[in-house]
């Protein structure tokens, strides 16, 4: 209930306030601002921070979970009625082939929606698993429907989330004849879609997944990855070093990869 002024923006300085109990950033920079009423729904893209002042009483409710490593968030079969967000950690949506290999179909960041599918109340075909500790906050569906009928924009943020979604697969699946482009590819999709910090040797995102899962998600054995990423290594595009790749040079990466960011 009541009132509430929330502010958002995207990040570029990540620089939390020291010694607080929570993660304040000591620069915000505000983009956009609502004045909202009791039953509004704050949704935050990956990079984005919040800032919110109580205009009148009122109460917010955030709702997640803990999901630990290695264990399913969402199990085939299972008919959800809540919308998973992906709020920390890195998950993924899989199944399992006839001979009980594992193929991870799409890899899911702070800030995705674990089954958007889900709107469609039919049951999942797949599974989603935690492949590091996760943070996931629950959306009633029931309770975003209406919002989807009336406010249009929401509805196209949420076809854009299943068009990214998509492309992401058809990208994977275009470049699965290639390990090593593919393997190139993945990771300068991931220093797009995550933070990025400058380390002493280029670019730095972090990757808290093992080769075993980036094999699932590439469809190549854990010796073929290992031996992809060595060559990358070799070749000088990348260190992997403790759940870190630096890249000494994007673009030289970029060009080796042909990523192209449009799609």
């Amino acid at each position: 209930g009541g009132r509430r002024r929330w502010q958002i923006g995207a990040q570029r300085d990540l620089t939390l306030v020291a010694g607080a109990p929570l993660k304040i950033l000591r620069h915000f920079d505000a983009q956009r601002e609502w004045t909202v009423e009791p039953g509004a729904l704050l949704y935050l893209p990956p990079r984005y921070a919040h800032d919110g002042v109580a205009l009148t009483e009122c109460v917010t409710w955030s709702v997640g979970f803990r999901a630990p490593s290695r264990r399913d968030i969402i199990e085939r079969g299972f008919t959800p009625s809540f919308l998973y967000v992906v709020l920390e950690g890195w998950a993924g949506r899989y199944a399992i082939r006839p001979r009980g290999s594992r193929r991870i179909s799409n890899l899911l960041l702070p800030g995705d929606f674990c089954c958007i599918n889900a709107l469609c109340r039919a049951p999942l075909d797949h599974s989603v698993a935690a492949l590091s500790d996760c943070t996931v906050a629950l959306i009633e569906i029931s309770d975003l429907e209406p919002l989807i009928a009336t406010i249009p924009a929401m509805n196209l943020a949420l076809w854009r989330e299943k068009l990214v979604e998509d492309a992401m697969l058809r990208m994977n699946l275009l470049n699965s004849s290639d390990a090593f482009r593919s393997l190139a590819h993945f990771i300068c999709e991931l220093d797009y879609r995550l933070p990025h910090e400058e380390s002493k040797v280029g670019r730095r995102i972090s990757m808290p997944i093992t080769q075993e899962d980036v094999g699932d998600l590439l469809s190549l054995t854990a010796v073929h990855t290992n031996r992809m990423f060595r060559q990358l290594r070799g070749d000088g595009l990348i260190r992997v070093e403790r759940g870190t790749i630096d890249m000494p040079d994007v673009k030289a990466l970029q060009r080796v990869a042909r990523f192209d960011s449009t799609y």
